[in-house]
């Protein structure tokens, strides 16, 4: 029996600075409905500037338009207040509250929630222009007593508290009299547009899909998928959305589930012969291909695309082209895997061939990102030279070439790299002012900030310094304001690179503000670039701070930027944060506080050993360092216990650097086990070490210092006439 669904759009307000907020917010609500709303009758959407179509007029009054369509609102501020928006108010957020009042006001909208993210005591003692204003409207609305808000310090409680507002506003529609309940909601009628009942079309549950995927919202992104599969209208419609059911459960490691979903697009699209179901029949074969890739069938993955080059390779049509030419990548890719280089040379090859005399731009890009790849791959094999000739061959083959300009530039850019690489520093400088060149008359600020970025690398390692300081300067001057997010990134790459040209010169006092303003300049971006670049200039920042003898102000950037990053997923910032624990446990233990030192080191492992592949020299260093404070809070039991785990999880260790980490702490057991005069321990510990030597490359040498420490303790034992026995 169907069910009728009551839809209640719910918007969010917020400055910069908040996307995890505004991810959140979008998955909670996703996550509410599918698990508590819908069963019961009521689907809450999320409406943000993000959904705000692009048109003529002013931007702001475009997103207040999407405001009105509202039935609930939810403001969020933290420590911004944002930028004017041309129409009187002083931030965008401000005009989107003054709207919201006035439509509850007019009881058009259900509910106004407000969140407050807690704000550093640092910040409060000198709070800026933007957070005055934010404290401001925050006592401002406190005198006035008609709108509760809540506090709230970290995203899981911020996550909690709108799970809170869903449920009172799904149990204030479920207590409204029946006659109420089937109405529409205050918002939709205001604006006469369908009633609440009316199921979203497949177009809204299509654009959702693809939002809530790309922000890697993967659970959130399946729920919009079914719904896209229950309202599609075409046949095309269900084998995208169940084609992107597939690729989400590929996400979520439900690999199983991937191939199924493929499989039943295949099975459907098999039975047409139009060029759209060939089309769609090579794109499932590609991802089933990938499925098997994950559970390492490289050889049963390689057997698909010969089977899809096999079936569609004389097709003419331009869909179909692009799958051949992606399922060429991918095999590339696969051969790669295997160390199979010529053969990996040979598919680019094939690509080049098959695609290079196409009029598609798209097939033309890529031959170019083949021919990039393949000259990467003959690098590899110490063909440096050849693959300067390949980038030579790109930018001949695409110059003057509309909507291949791309193609030129990085293959140019490709260039410039290699002979830096390759330290033939006066052939970089031409090569990197002839993409100087060609960027400027293709009028790209990306490329022309990353040339001139490139520029100052060759300079310092001329050691022409200076030079590369005031060219990274320019290119922050040049570039920072840009609206080209590349551009951007790198406007803030160049000031990092000046800050660490500065420590390089032993300048460290005057490298510490330039972390700040990349800090300032690349929280608030959305590029996904920028959060490394923040975690690589909040770790430097402190390695700073730690250099200058500021060991609390480095131990409070570490924590700042550790809190910062609690939800990343991305494994380089997984890395930063692991690496930022080990910093943070160190200068602690330095100043003695080896208690807290002890928990940061285990925060520390914990986060090594949850990486996809976990560190273990790192691990194994970091359980040596926590040994070093538990001694020196003379808890020795704890000691050995750690020392006894070292050599436990990694005695079989074949890396050398790990190897030596077990060795240090052997070393360490003993001589614990000495000092307490536990001789005969002691020396069964050495002699179960030095049974494990004999297949070891250092064997001999590790024999010998074990063997002189064996015979220190035996010399001790004997004197003490083997008291302990």
């Amino acid at each position: 029996m169907s069910q009728l669904i009551t839809n209640f759009r719910v918007f969010i307000a917020s400055p910069s600075g908040l996307d995890k907020e505004r991810g959140l917010f979008r998955r909670v609500l996703l996550d509410y409905s599918a698990s508590d709303g819908e069963p019961r009758g009521s689907v809450f959407h999320p409406t943000g500037w993000e959904e705000t179509i692009g048109g003529a007029g002013r931007p702001q009054e475009l997103i207040n338009a999407d405001l009105r369509k509202c039935d609930y609102a939810v403001f969020v501020f933290h420590d911004r207040w944002g930028t004017p928006t041309g129409n009187g108010p002083t931030s965008g957020t401000l005009e989107e509250w003054e709207l919201a009042l006035e439509l509850y006001r007019q009881a058009k909208i259900r509910d106004l929630v407000l969140f407050f993210k807690k704000v550093e005591k640092r910040q409060l003692r000198d709070p800026g222009d933007q957070l005055k204003k934010v404290l401001e409207f925050k006592e401002r609305i406190q005198n006035e007593r008609r709108f509760l808000y809540r506090d709230y310090e970290s995203a899981d409680e911020f996550s909690r508290h709108l799970r809170r507002h869903l449920a009172k506003w799904l149990r204030d529609q479920e207590t409204l009299p029946q006659n109420e309940t089937q109405k529409p909601s205050v918002a939709s009628h205001a604006r006469d547009e369908p009633t609440a009942e009316f199921e979203p079309p497949y177009k809204y549950w299509w654009k959702e899909v693809k939002i809530q995927y790309r922000s890697h919202e993967h659970e959130a992104a399946l729920f919009c998928a079914k719904k896209a599969l229950s309202t599609a209208t075409s046949e095309f419609e269900w084998a995208k959305s169940k084609n992107y059911s597939g690729a989400i459960y590929l996400e979520l490691k439900k690999i199983k589930d991937a191939i199924d979903a493929f499989s039943e697009v295949e099975q459907r699209v098999s039975l047409g012969s139009s060029d759209e179901h060939k089309e769609w029949h090579a794109r499932v074969l590609v991802n089933k291909a990938l499925c098997l890739r994950k559970l390492e069938r490289v050889r049963d993955e390689l057997a698909i695309y010969d089977d899809v080059l096999a079936r569609f390779g004389r097709e003419t049509a331009s869909g179909i082209l692009d799958m051949l030419a992606f399922a060429l990548a991918c095999k590339a890719e696969a051969l790669a895997s295997l160390g199979s280089r010529q053969e990996e040379i040979a598919t680019y090859d094939d690509i080049a061939n098959r695609f290079a005399g196409s009029s598609e731009v798209s097939l033309l890009e890529d031959v170019g990102r083949a021919l990039n790849a393949k000259a990467s791959v003959v690098t590899t094999l110490g063909r440096e030279d050849d693959a300067l000739v390949i980038y030579d061959q790109i930018a001949c083959m695409f110059n003057g070439r509309e909507g291949l300009e791309t193609q030129v530039l990085q293959a140019l850019l490709n260039k410039t790299i290699q002979l830096k690489e390759l330290e033939r520093y006066d052939q970089a400088l031409e090569s990197v002012d002839v993409l100087l060149k060609a960027a400027a008359q293709h009028q790209s600020n990306s490329y022309i900030a990353i040339a001139l970025g490139h520029r100052g690398h060759i300079l310092q390692a001329l050691n022409r310094c200076f030079e590369a300081m005031n060219l990274y300067e320019e290119i922050f001057v040049r570039f920072s304001s840009s609206n080209d997010p590349l551009a951007k990134f790198h406007a803030a790459a160049a000031r990092m690179y000046r800050a660490r040209t500065l420590i390089s010169l032993n300048r460290r006092r005057e490298a510490l503000p330039l972390f700040d303003t990349v800090l300032a300049h690349a929280s608030s971006e959305r590029y996904g670039g920028f959060e490394e670049l923040v975690a690589d200039a909040a770790i430097e920042k402190a390695n700073c701070l730690y250099g200058e003898g500021e060991r609390d102000e480095a131990i409070r950037t570490l924590t700042q930027f550790i809190e910062q990053f609690q939800t990343a997923t991305e494994e380089l910032l997984l890395q930063r944060r692991a690496y930022a624990f080990l910093q943070r446990g160190s200068i602690l233990a330095e100043l003695s506080r080896h208690t807290e030192a002890l928990e940061s080191y285990e925060l520390a492992v914990e986060q090594y050993a949850g990486l996809p592949e976990a560190d273990r020299t790192q691990i194994a260093s970091v359980l040596l360092r926590k040994v070093d404070s538990l001694e020196a809070l003379g808890d020795g039991k704890s000691a050995i216990a750690v020392l006894n785990e070292i050599v436990h999880r990694f005695e079989n260790a074949t890396d050398s650097e790990v190897r030596f980490v077990v060795e240090d702490a052997l070393y360490q057991k003993v001589k614990y086990l000495g000092s307490t005069g536990a001789i005969s321990e002691a020396i069964s510990t050495v002699d179960k070490y030095l049974n494990r030597l004999t297949d070891a490359s250092d064997a001999e040498e590790l024999t010998e210092s074990l063997k002189s420490v064996k015979r220190e303790l035996m010399r001790v034992f004997l004197e003490n006439e083997g008291s302990d026995i």
